[in-house]
C-alpha cells in the first residue's frame, strides 16, 4: 500500500515500524529449533508441501471459527449503528521472516484483545527481500476464531520502486488449461494451517512505465474466480491494479476496477479495500456501482492509515490520516462503507512499555474516557465504540474465561505460579487468550466508581486476572459479557475469586425474558486466597442467559480489593477429555546457559480440545509451564537442564470446560 499524500511508500515505513516492534522486553533465548510462520516467493510456494516443511505442524490451528452475535437490548452506545459497517484490522506482529509459530519468551507483544469491535483480521506482511506471501501464526488464528473473527494471510506485490517485480505477478497467475497451480497452493496452505482466506495487494507496475496489459488483468480475475470456485475460502482485493493491467488507485469502485469485485452474477472477491484518499463522492460512486452489481456496500472497506499517522506530540494521540469518520459514518445516516485500519498495531510499536500499550489500545477502541457508553468528546478521535456496537461469540455452553490476554510476566495454574525459572522476560502465546469481555470497561454506581482493569501480577489460569479496586460507599455493577446461552438441568455458574472477607461480590445474570437474578459468591475461610464457587442454575432451566455482570456491594467494605480469575457457565457433568498418546521427541538442541530447546509431537486427538498444555515435571513432583498449542506438536524453548538431568515432560489436553485429561509423561534421557 502506498501513502500517496506524502509520496512515501508504506512498504518503506513498514521497516521503521518493525525495527520498533521489539524495542522493549526482548527475550534472551537462543532460537535454535525455533519454528516461524511460513513466507514465500511464488516459486517457493509452488515447491511447498507439509511433508517437506519441518515447521509446518507447529503452525497449524485447530480452533473452529465461532459465530458472533449482537444483543440489541444491551447496546452500550446509542450512537453506534448495528448491522451496518464492519471493522477490519491489518496489524503487523513482527517482520515477515520473524513470526514465531507458538509464541515466544517475552511479555512484550502485540496481543490484540478488542475483538468485540472487529469483524476481520488480515495478517499483514510481505517484502521484496524476504517473501511476498505470508501466513498468519496459529496463536493469532486461535484467538481470532474464538472471538468469531476470520483471519486472512497476505499476498503482497510491492511497487516496483521498492523491489516489486512484474514477473512475480505473471508467475502468480500462470495457468495451463484453466488450472492455476498457485491458487491451488494458496487453498492448500489455508486449509492446512486453518485460516480463512487471502488479502491480495497487487501494486507492482512495470517499473513506473504506463504499459497496458489487459491480459494480465484478465488472468488475475480468472485466478480469483478459480480460487473461489475450488474452495470455501475468501479473498479481499486491494484497489490498485486496473482492468488494463496498470496500477492506479481509484479510491472507489468503478468501471476500471469492478472486474476484481464482481463478474456478472459471479463473486470475484469477497471484499474490496479502498486506498486512503476516498471522499464522500467516491463512496457515493462506489455505492451506486455496488448496487448495480447486486452486492452489499459493507463488502467495501475504506482504509485508514494508522501506521504513518498514529502519534501527535501535542495531544498524545493523532487522528490517523484518511480517518474521516464524517465520510465513512455520516451523522444520522447509514454508514457509507466498512472500515479497515492499516497497522493498528501502532498502539504497540509506538509504546515504551506494556502499560502504555494497553492505555493506547483502550483510547483507540473505546475513546478517551475508557467507557464505551461515553464517547462524546471535542477531540476528533472518539474511539471505534462510538460508531459500531460490541458483538460477542458466546453462543453455546460451555463458556469459560480466565480473562487471559495471551501474555504475562508469569504463568499461573489454579492460582499457583508455575513459571519456569528460565523465563526471565515473561511469555506470549495467543493460543492461551480467553474470550475477552464484551464491554471494557463499564462501571455503574450512584457514587464513586471502582476501577476495573487487568492485573498482570496475579492470575488463576494464565498470565492475568480481572482486578476490581478502590473506595466506594455505593454498590458497583460491572457488565462483562453478552451471551446467548440456553440453560439446562445440568448448568452451573463457576467463579474463581480472591478477595478480602468484607467484600461482597455477586454474579448478576440477565435473561431473555427480562428477569435479572443475583447470585451471591460465597466467602471462604482463607481470605486473600484463590477459591472457586459453584452456583446452581437449576431454577432457570430452559432460560436463555443474555448478560453476565458482577456486583460489588458496599455493605461491609468501603475499600474493595477483588480479583476475579475466571467465570464459567458449564454443564456439571464429567467432561471426558482424551489424553494425548505416543508422545515423542522430534529434535533437541542446547539453549542459553543450562537450558535445552525441544520439539515434541504426539498423536492428534483434536475433538473437544481447547488446547494442549505442556510442563516440565520436576523430581519433587512440582511442574513448570513450557508451552501450549491446538496442534499436536510443540516447540519448548529454554527448558532448564543440569548436566546429567533426565527431563520429564508432561502433556495434558484441556477441554472447553477447562477440565483436563490425565497427564501423559514422556522422558528425555541425559
Amino acid at each position: 500500500m502506498v501513502n500517496q499524500n506524502n509520496g512515501t511508500a508504506k512498504y518503506a515505513l513498514l521497516l521503521v515500524v518493525l525495527l520498533n516492534t521489539f524495542r522493549f522486553g526482548n527475550a534472551q533465548v537462543a532460537d535454535t529449533l525455533q519454528p516461524y510462520a511460513p513466507f514465500w516467493f511464488v516459486d517457493e510456494l509452488l515447491e511447498w508441501t507439509p511433508g517437506n516443511d519441518v515447521d509446518a505442524i507447529f503452525n497449524r490451528s485447530f480452533t473452529p471459527l465461532e459465530t458472533k452475535h449482537f444483543n440489541a437490548g444491551f447496546k452500550s452506545n446509542a450512537h453506534a449503528r448495528a448491522n451496518e459497517a464492519n471493522v477490519e484490522v491489518l496489524p503487523i506482529f513482527a517482520t515477515t521472516s520473524g513470526n514465531p509459530s507458538q509464541g515466544s519468551l517475552s511479555l512484550s507483544y502485540y496481543a490484540f484483545t478488542y475483538w468485540q469491535y472487529c469483524d476481520l483480521m488480515v495478517y499483514w506482511g510481505g517484502s521484496s527481500f524476504e517473501g511476498i506471501i505470508l501466513t498468519p501464526t496459529a496463536p493469532v488464528v486461535d484467538a481470532a476464531h474464538r472471538h468469531g473473527v476470520p483471519v486472512y494471510g497476505t499476498v503482497f506485490f510491492p511497487p516496483s520502486v521498492y523491489g516489486g517485480k512484474r514477473d512475480w505477478v505473471y508467475q502468480f497467475v500462470q495457468n495451463q488449461d484453466g488450472i492455476f497451480p498457485v491458487a491451488d497452493k494458496l487453498i492448500e496452505v489455508a486449509n492446512y494451517y486453518g485460516f480463512d482466506g487471502w488479502f491480495i495487494n497487487q501494486e507492482t507496475g512495470d517499473k513506473g512505465k504506463v504499459q497496458e496489459d489487459k491480459s494480465l488483468a484478465n488472468a488475475m480475475q480468472e485466478f480469483m474466480l478459480y480460487f473461489k470456485n475450488n474452495s470455501d475460502l475468501s479473498i479481499q482485493w486491494y484497489d490498485a491494479m486496473l482492468k488494463d493491467g496498470t496500477v492506479k488507485w481509484q479510491h472507489e469502485i468503478n468501471d476500471k476496477n469492478k472486474m476484481f469485485f464482481q463478474k456478472g452474477d459471479t463473486l470475484v472477491s469477497d471484499q474490496m479495500f479502498l486506498d486512503f484518499r476516498y471522499t464522500s463522492k467516491n463512496l457515493q460512486t462506489t455505492k451506486k456501482a455496488v448496487e448495480e452489481l447486486g452486492r452489499n456496500i459493507y463488502d467495501v472497506y475504506g482504509g485508514v492509515d494508522v501506521q504513518n499517522n498514529g502519534y501527535e506530540a501535542e495531544t498524545g494521540y493523532r487522528y490517523p490520516q484518511g480517518a474521516n469518520f464524517d465520510v465513512l459514518f455520516p451523522e444520522g445516516k447509514p454508514h457509507a462503507a466498512s472500515l479497515a485500519f492499516y497497522v493498528p498495531s501502532w498502539t504497540y510499536s509506538s509504546s515504551n512499555n506494556m502499560d502504555e500499550f494497553y492505555k493506547k489500545e483502550a483510547r483507540f477502541w473505546v475513546g478517551e474516557k475508557g467507557d464505551p457508553r461515553d464517547t462524546q468528546t471535542d477531540h476528533n478521535w472518539k474511539g471505534v465504540a462510538h460508531y459500531v456496537p460490541a458483538k460477542s461469540p458466546i453462543n453455546q455452553i460451555p463458556f469459560v474465561t480466565n480473562f487471559c490476554t495471551g501474555q504475562g510476566g508469569k504463568f499461573f495454574l489454579k492460582g499457583k505460579d508455575i513459571t519456569s525459572p528460565t523465563w526471565k522476560n515473561g511469555w506470549n502465546n495467543l493460543t492461551l487468550q480467553d474470550i475477552q469481555p464484551t464491554w471494557r470497561w463499564i462501571v455503574k454506581s450512584k457514587g464513586t466508581k471502582l476501577k476495573v482493569d487487568y492485573d498482570f501480577t496475579d492470575a488463576y489460569n494464565g498470565g492475568n486476572c480481572l482486578s476490581i479496586s478502590g473506595k466506594s460507599e455505593e454498590d458497583n455493577i460491572i457488565p462483562l459479557y453478552s451471551t446467548r446461552l440456553k440453560l439446562n438441568k445440568n448448568s452451573v455458574a463457576t467463579v474463581a475469586v480472591k478477595k478480602n472477607k468484607e467484600s461482597d461480590v455477586f454474579l448478576l445474570l440477565t435473561f431473555a425474558n427480562g428477569k435479572e437474578k443475583e447470585l451471591s459468591i460465597r466467602d471462604r475461610k482463607n481470605a486473600g486466597e484463590w477459591y472457586v464457587d459453584t452456583l446452581s442454575l437449576k431454577k432457570y432451566i430452559g432460560w436463555e442467559l443474555q448478560k453476565i455482570a458482577l456486583k460489588v456491594a458496599a455493605k461491609n467494605a468501603k475499600t474493595q480489593n477483588v480479583k476475579i480469575g475466571s467465570i464459567g457457565i458449564v454443564d456439571m457433568q464429567s467432561d471426558r477429555i482424551e489424553a494425548p498418546t505416543n508422545i515423542r521427541l522430534l529434535k533437541k538442541a542446547p539453549g542459553i546457559e543450562e537450558t535445552i530447546n525441544l520439539r515434541v509431537k504426539w498423536d492428534a486427538h483434536h475433538k473437544g480440545i481447547y488446547y494442549y498444555r505442556l510442563y516440565k515435571i520436576n523430581s519433587d513432583g512440582s511442574k513448570y509451564f513450557l508451552g501450549a498449542t491446538t496442534s499436536n506438536a510443540c516447540f519448548l524453548p529454554s527448558v532448564s537442564k543440569t548436566k546429567n538431568e533426565k527431563i520429564t515432560i508432561g502433556v495434558e489436553a484441556v477441554g472447553r470446560c477447562f477440565s483436563v485429561s490425565p497427564v501423559t509423561i514422556f522422558n528425555i534421557e541425559k
